[in-house]
């Protein structure tokens, strides 16, 4: 069974061009873009473990591949939590900035924490587990490596362009 992704947040690559005179479109800010990835995975989660409840209905060790499955949900929810802080506070950092050289140096952090963060997605066994987990394809992967890509460019910032998605 595969799951059909979620659409992603629209980039200015994907909107149509605005008539002269007309007020662009406002694209979501960079929280809001965190916000939907972390909504859109939660979905895409709940979505896997009715899944597996489903096809494991008459399996004999079903209560032990549910309770691991909720154990790996809640790691993963630590995972992306644990993201959360120090991405927000960069953010907002950037945000109450008023000093040039000061925004600069937050936008600079910025970017190697998201840069930091995509590898770490790449790479985590936990993403890796959770996408290969052979009833839904979640690309949970992709899904926050595309999340921090578009986070990065609406702040302007440099974030990796080695990772996984990229090198396709």
């Amino acid at each position: 069974m595969r799951m059909t992704p979620l659409p992603s947040p629209p980039s200015s690559a994907s909107l149509p061009p605005t008539p002269r005179g007309a007020t662009p479109p406002a694209l979501p800010p960079p929280r809001q873009i965190w916000r939907q990835t972390r909504r859109r995975l939660n979905l895409a989660v709940e979505d896997l473990r009715r899944a597996v409840i489903e096809r494991c209905e008459d399996h004999p060790d079903r209560t032990r591949v549910v309770v691991a499955l909720d154990e790996a949900i809640v790691d993963l929810e630590q995972l992306i939590d644990a993201f959360d802080g120090p991405l927000f506070e960069l953010l907002d950092a950037a945000d109450a900035a008023s000093d040039r050289d000061v925004r600069e140096d937050v936008l600079r952090r910025l970017g190697q924490y998201v840069t930091e963060g995509r590898q770490e997605f790449a790479r985590d066994e936990l993403v890796e587990l959770m996408d290969d987990n052979g009833f839904l394809d979640l690309e949970l992967r992709s899904g926050l490596d595309g999340a921090l890509a578009d986070l990065a460019r609406r702040m302007g910032v440099p974030a990796a362009s080695d990772t996984p998605s990229e090198r396709r």
